[in-house]
């Protein structure tokens, strides 16, 4: 009976911590094309490789310059960089005549939230960031040979309100932003 007693209330609070964790909740970046346009030129993207600080599946948060977090429950739906791969891909339509087409290679360095207003300690305004540096080469050049374009890209686009869903938003936002100025320098690259 004194057994009883003890084990009774160590279940019953292990079995109340385990109905207050909420379960995850998933997020894709938007995958309908925005820019409908036929691409000029045709790029294909190889791979995308992404920072150490944003392997994790939650979703990153820039809370000051010094300063990150994740979300607790939100999380990305699957890997971040097939993510950015499968929009970038939308985004830059497919290539119809492969003997043209540049392969581009990236790193994400910075995808996520950044606060930029606080009332006391609540986060009244934020934004999307993306960084993303790209190289574009012939599809028949190496790895180690010269780029035909080595640039960084940076997109920052203000999210309609603090929170997972409008951040995950603004990031589509800006990976098409990103991609319709890529598309443009390509343009320049051929013409």
């Amino acid at each position: 009976m004194a057994l009883t007693k003890i084990i009774t209330p160590i279940l019953l609070m292990a079995l109340l911590a385990g109905c207050a964790s909420a379960p995850p909740k998933y997020y894709s970046l938007d995958m309908r094309p925005h820019n409908t346009t036929a691409p000029g030129t045709a790029i294909q993207v190889d791979h995308i490789t992404i920072a150490d600080i944003l392997a994790s599946q939650n979703i990153f948060i820039q809370k000051s310059p010094t300063q990150i977090e994740y979300y607790a429950v939100d999380q990305w739906a699957a890997n971040l960089s097939d993510l950015l791969q499968e929009k970038l891909s939308v985004e830059l339509g497919e290539p119809t005549n492969t003997g043209d087409t540049l392969l581009l290679t990236g790193t994400l360095q910075a995808f996520g939230q950044k606060d930029t207003a606080w009332h006391k300690d609540t986060v009244t305004a934020a934004s999307a960031i993306v960084k993303l540096h790209i190289q574009l080469r012939a599809p028949d050049a190496s790895r180690n040979s010269p780029p035909l374009l080595d640039k960084t890209y940076t997109c920052e686009h203000p999210a309609t309100e603090p929170g997972a869903p409008a951040i995950v938003e603004a990031l589509s936002r800006c990976v098409e932003s990103i991609a319709t100025e890529l598309r443009n320098d390509a343009r320049q690259l051929q013409g």
